[in-house]
C-alpha cells in the first residue's frame, strides 16, 4: 500500500543540531558529515487517511445499567418508565411462643405491604416534588429484550405489548418524593388486589413504576417490597420482611435517530463507531518538510514518533445529552468482515473520560488518543497485509446510560485529523 498526501499543515516543533568547527560528536557518518536532525509535526485531514465511518447499535440492554430512567415529556421529547419483578413472597416467619421460645410459623398471614423505591438524588435534574405511581403487569415481558413497543424481543421470538409502553396495567397506588425534604425514597402501599396476588408462589409480581410529573427524569437504583406478617402462633405480632428485586429494566421513546455520519457511542443499547485508515506512506509537503528531508519524502516506523487521532465533540440530541462524566475507548478491529461483532484488541488509551459539557454547551472540544504503534505497523514497508486497519471507538461500558457521545463526522466542520510527529534529518556541509 502506498499512497500520496498532500500536508494540510505542519509545524516545526525541534530545531536542528548544529555543525561543529570540524566534527560533530553526534555524527553518524563516517566521514564525520553532521547531520541535521528536526522533529516536525504534520496533520493530515480526513481525506487523506480515513476510508469511511460507520456506526452499529445493539451492544447490551438497558437491564445490564444497574438502575433505571423515569422521564415524562423530558425536554419535550423522552419519556421511560421502569419494568420490575419481584422475588416469591416468604413462606414462614420465626417467632416466641406463649414460653418465650423462637419457632417456625408457616401457617402466615400477610397483613400489609409497600413498594419502596430508592431515587438517585444526587443526579436529579431539579429540586421540587416528583410524583409516581405503580401499576401491576399483566402481560408476561423479557427483563433483557423489553422495549417500548415489544414486551419481547429476542431472536426468533417477538411479541409486542397490547399498547405501546408496557400498557395496559392496573393500578396498585401512587407516591410522591419531596426532594426539599430530603427524602430519597418513594412509599407506594400495596392495594388489597394486588397483596393477595401476588401472595401466590407462581404469580409474577411485576410492575410498571411511572413518573407523572412532566417534564422531569430521574433514576432509581433499587425497588424493595416491605410486608406485615401476622403470625398464627401469636396473633398480636406483626413481623417485618423485605422481599427482593428479583429484575429491573427500563423502556423508553423515542428511540435515537440513526447518526447518519456522525461518530456515536453510548446510549443504551449501546453505540459504537468503526472507521477505516489508510496512512500514506509517502509525503510531498509542506515546504518545511521538504526544505529539510527532501520531497517525496517516505514515511517509515523508524521516522514516526507519535501518531494521534484527533476527534472533535458535537452536541449530542436532545434529551439524551450525558448528565455525568463519558468513558471512552478505542481498540482496533481485528476482523472488519464480522462486524458489528467483530472482536477487538487491546486498548490504544485504556480510559479515557470527558466531561458531559463536551457534549452540549461546551461542544467543538478536541478528543486526542494516540495509535502511534498502530500506524507505524500500517506504514511498514515490510508489512504482510494482515495488520488491522480499523478502529473502534466505543464506551468504556457498554452500556452506561441512554445518554450519548457524539463526535464530527467526516463531512462536519472538526472532521477527524491525524496528527503526526516525524523525525527527520539531512547532511548539512561545513563551513
Amino acid at each position: 500500500m502506498s499512497r500520496v498526501a498532500n500536508v494540510l499543515a505542519v509545524t516545526l516543533l525541534v530545531g536542528g543540531v548544529g555543525a561543529c568547527a570540524e566534527e560533530s560528536p553526534t555524527s553518524i557518518d563516517p566521514e564525520g558529515v553532521p547531520f541535521e536532525i528536526r522533529t516536525v509535526e504534520i496533520e493530515l485531514p480526513w481525506s487523506e487517511f480515513g476510508t469511511g465511518v460507520e456506526s452499529f447499535d445493539g451492544f447490551g440492554t438497558p437491564s445490564d445499567i444497574g438502575l433505571v430512567i423515569l422521564a415524562d415529556g423530558f425536554m419535550g421529547v423522552l419519556d421511560s418508565r421502569a419494568l420490575v419483578r419481584f422475588r416469591t413472597f416468604p413462606s414462614l416467619i420465626n417467632v416466641r411462643n406463649a414460653e418465650g421460645t423462637l419457632v417456625t410459623d408457616t401457617v402466615i398471614t400477610f397483613r400489609a405491604g409497600r413498594i419502596i423505591a430508592d431515587a438517585v438524588v444526587s443526579q436529579a435534574d431539579s429540586i421540587g416534588t416528583w410524583e409516581f405511581q405503580a401499576g401491576a403487569l399483566t402481560q408476561p415481558w423479557d427483563v433483557a429484550s423489553a422495549t417500548w413497543e415489544s414486551a419481547i424481543d429476542s431472536v426468533g421470538v417477538t411479541v409486542p405489548w397490547d399498547t405501546p409502553g408496557a400498557d395496559p396495567v392496573r393500578l396498585i397506588g401512587a407516591g410522591a418524593l419531596d426532594l426539599a425534604d430530603g427524602a430519597d425514597s418513594v412509599v407506594i402501599e400495596l392495594d388489597a388486589e394486588t397483596l393477595a396476588e401476588w401472595q401466590d408462589s407462581a404469580a409474577d409480581r411485576s410492575m410498571r413504576f411511572d413518573i407523572t410529573t412532566e417534564n422531569e427524569r430521574v433514576r432509581f437504583s433499587n425497588f424493595r417490597l416491605r410486608l406485615d406478617i401476622g403470625s398464627s402462633i401469636d396473633t398480636d405480632t406483626t413481623v417485618v420482611r423485605e422481599v427482593d428485586l428479583l429484575e429491573q429494566t427500563f423502556i423508553y421513546t423515542p428511540s435515537p435517530d440513526d447518526p447518519d455520519g456522525v461518530i456515536r457511542i453510548g446510549g443504551a443499547p449501546a453505540w459504537r463507531t468503526v472507521f477505516g485508515l489508510d496512512v500514506p506512506t509517502v509525503l510531498t509537503g509542506p515546504e518545511a518538510l521538504c526544505e529539510v528531508a527532501g520531497c517525496p519524502f517516505r514515511l517509515t516506523p523508524e521516522a514516526l514518533n507519535r501518531a494521534s487521532l484527533v476527534l472533535r465533540t458535537r452536541e449530542s440530541p436532545v434529551a439524551f445529552q450525558p448528565q455525568d462524566s463519558v468513558f471512552l475507548d478505542t481498540r482496533p478491529v481485528l476482523a472488519p468482515d464480522a462486524l458489528p461483532k467483530s472482536p477487538l484488541g487491546n486498548s490504544f488509551i485504556g480510559n479515557f473520560t470527558l466531561g458531559p459539557d463536551a457534549f452540549g454547551d461546551a461542544a467543538g472540544e478536541p478528543f486526542e488518543f494516540q495509535i502511534t504503534s498502530f500506524v507505524r505497523a500500517l506504514v511498514d514497508p515490510e508489512a504482510d497485509g494482515s495488520e488491522p486497519s480499523t478502529i473502534a471507538l466505543l464506551g468504556t461500558f457498554e452500556p452506561l446510560d441512554i445518554a450519548l457521545a457524539e463526535f464530527a463526522g467526516p463531512d462536519e466542520d472538526g472532521a477527524p485529523r491525524l496528527r503526526l510527529l516525524v523525525t527527520v534529518s539531512d547532511q548539512v556541509t561545513y563551513r
